[in-house]
């Protein structure tokens, strides 16, 4: 059974949650780091223990050998850990290395919560801490197990290739000329849809390599995608671009075209770092999204 576009999004969507959850995590550990050197008071709860333990910032100052090295171990540790962080948003895989790490800090902050707990030095702090890494842990834990029901219906990890995709949902040509021809018959008015010309064509599409799909739906037997890939998002219908955009940064943009009588409308519109996708055909939403 073929899966649904919808379902393939929802699960892109919430596995994008888990996703956003840790990238927060390690952003506030790299600036904990920074307040421990500026021996501030303050501390945000919502980062890694096994780095902030390491920091020694009064005798790093003073030059500690000790102290110096196991500033840079934590530094290490905080960009490995970020780098698998980055990795997960396109392979599953390294979504399940940071379960365990983030798993193997917890379990090392709850030794110190008991430890400090034993020795009536443990304050409230310590398990509002403790219960956000358990947060931590339940959020990215429901990553996974997205990113397993994904693997499930995605041969590659969490974004399908353009061939798999065309596969997956594209009805194949001479079903398509077939359809259409009923289709005009039964009018029998000798105008397909809206009447309008197609759209010039700019290329054809490569199904090559591996893109970020912002948007795929079927509709009047024909394939409809947004694809994102080296800075330029392109609107594919039927393996051919209609219309694409360059740029490094997401921004907002809107593509129209119009295809065998049918008006598609793409729009993307980017506040800070949210992003709201929507793509029309005949006026009729085919797919909204909302994602960071």
């Amino acid at each position: 059974m073929k899966p649904t576009t919808a379902e393939i999004f929802v699960l892109k969507q919430k596995y994008n949650a888990s996703f956003a959850v840790i990238i927060l995590a390690v952003i506030l550990t790299i600036i904990n780091m920074g307040l421990a050197f500026a021996q501030a008071e303050i501390y945000f709860l919502f980062s890694l223990t096994v780095p902030m333990w390491l920091i020694w910032p009064q005798e790093f100052a003073q030059g500690d050998i000790l102290a110096i090295l196991f500033f840079f171990a934590a530094l290490a540790m905080v960009s490995v850990f970020g780098l698998f962080c980055l990795l997960s948003k396109r392979r599953f895989a390294f979504m399940v290395i940071v379960l365990t790490i983030l798993c193997i800090d917890t379990a090392f902050l709850l030794v110190l919560v008991l430890s400090a707990f034993l020795a009536g030095e443990a304050g409230v702090w310590d398990f509002i801490d403790l219960f956000i890494h358990a947060y931590l842990i339940i959020a990215v834990s429901k990553g996974v197990a997205k990113g397993i029901k994904l693997r499930e219906r995605v041969k590659n990890g969490i974004y399908l290739t353009e061939g798999e995709l065309f596969a997956m949902f594209e009805t194949p040509a001479e079903e398509r000329e077939k359809a259409w021809a009923e289709a005009e018959k039964e009018a029998g008015e000798g105008v397909v849809g809206n009447g309008l010309p197609d759209s010039p064509v700019l290329r054809d599409f490569s199904n090559k390599g591996l893109a970020v799909t912002r948007g795929f739906a079927a509709y009047d037997h024909s394939a409809v995608c947004i694809y994102e890939r080296n800075s330029t998002m392109e609107f594919v219908i039927n393996g051919k671009v209609y219309a694409e955009k360059k740029g490094i940064f997401p921004k907002s943009c809107e593509f129209v075209c119009n295809y065998h009588g049918v008006k598609y409308k793409y729009t993307r519109k980017v506040k800070f770092l949210k992003s709201e996708e929507t793509l029309c055909a005949n006026d009729e939403v085919l797919f909204v999204r909302t994602s960071i």
